[in-house]
């Protein structure tokens, strides 16, 4: 039976590794009784820097090179597998933390984020298991990307944004949808949905399929716009705080409950 070929760099995590190590040894009583973890953690973790590659003239790594951190708390654990220029990452390379998070990507002077990447989250608090593809601009999500996150502690669903990003937040045009069926497809301002656009309810709100499509201020449905129910209704005109005025002859006038599209 052939076996599976080893997970490479950027499919694992240091940190897990270890754990598992610790585990593993510990199952013997023997060991138990004469080593505890802190100690075998000692054993396994590395306590120095190690480069394998390629070096300039004056003995910097410059070229094609691996290097590997003392893990903590010598240092950060971390990993880099690719293109170095001045000790730095440079060009092109895959960078795992310690805690899994990985970078598979392009790279500017000073090994900055620079161009087309994926960023992987390993064990972040918060973030487990959430990814990032896309362009960079000096180290922050800038210009297309999509980005996929999934439920966790903090979030009930997960779901996917797709569309434009400045610095690091969602703006200009992009689409987010939830596992649940709520979406909002339109303008962004730093994280915020500002401008015009459709908002899609999820099936566990009591808006269940109801979607409005118009100005959008600060998350707020305010402006010009319209919404379709689920059940048939349908109605448009100015959405203003807690009423809406119904563009009809009898200039019919229905209260509405403010809502905020998180």
């Amino acid at each position: 039976m052939k076996l599976p070929p080893p997970p490479l760099p950027w499919e694992r995590s240091r940190e897990v590794d270890v754990k598992q190590w610790i585990q593993a040894k510990r199952r013997y009583a023997i060991v138990r009784g004469l080593l505890s973890e802190a100690t075998l953690y000692k054993v396994k973790s590395r306590s120095r820097l190690s480069y394998h590659g390629e070096r300039d003239a004056d003995g910097l790594k410059d070229g094609r090179g691996a290097c590997s951190w003392p893990d903590p708390p010598f240092g950060g654990g971390e990993e880099y597998l690719g293109l170095w220029r001045k000790d730095q990452p440079h060009t092109s390379g895959a960078f795992c933390w310690f805690n899994g998070d990985t970078y598979l990507g392009e790279f500017a002077e000073g090994g900055v984020f620079q161009g087309l990447g994926v960023y992987s989250y390993g064990g972040s608090k918060g973030f487990r298991g959430d990814a990032y593809w896309g362009s960079y601009v000096s180290g922050a999500r800038t210009g297309l990307g999509v980005y996929s996150f999934s439920a966790n502690e903090k979030r009930s669903c997960g779901g996917t944004y797709s569309g434009e990003w400045l610095k690091g937040s969602f703006h200009g045009l992009g689409s987010l949808s939830y596992s649940d069926g709520e979406s909002y497809i339109g303008q962004w301002v730093t994280d915020t949905k500002h401008g015009l656009g459709r908002y899609t309810w999820g099936r566990n709100t009591e808006h269940a399929g109801d979607y409005y499509q118009g100005h959008v201020v600060h998350g707020r449905l305010e402006g010009w716009g319209a919404s379709k129910m689920a059940d048939g209704g349908y109605h448009k005109g100015y959405y203003w705080q807690v009423s809406c005025c119904l563009l009809a002859d009898e200039l019919l006038f229905i209260t509405a409950v403010p809502i905020i599209v998180q």
